[in-house]
């Protein structure tokens, strides 16, 4: 792996941990319901704290997700790809 690549990949993951680990400490603070739509600065859709867990889990997936797709990058959909020009696409991917 590159070094810019795992300087990305660990930077990355300490944001992530970052914004875990802070909306894990201020839990018992967030009231259980909180406004998930606003329409002229008032909520008038409102959920539950646990919506709150919904976008780190769909960071994590896309992250894993990404992950796989970059370890194949013969499997992703290229234009003009030849014998040629192969490896130098794969490593652009």
């Amino acid at each position: 792996m590159k070094p810019f690549h795992l300087m990305l990949m660990i930077l990355s993951t300490y944001i992530f941990f970052y914004h875990v680990n802070h909306l894990v400490s201020l839990w018992p603070d967030i009231p259980y319901e909180i406004g998930i739509h606003y329409s002229d600065g008032q909520p008038d859709q409102l959920g539950s704290k646990s919506f709150l867990l919904v976008m780190p889990m769909i960071s994590l997936l896309f992250w894993i997700l990404m992950q796989m797709v970059v370890r194949r990058p013969d499997k992703l959909n290229y234009v003009y790809v030849t014998e040629k020009n192969k490896q130098l696409q794969y490593r652009k991917a």
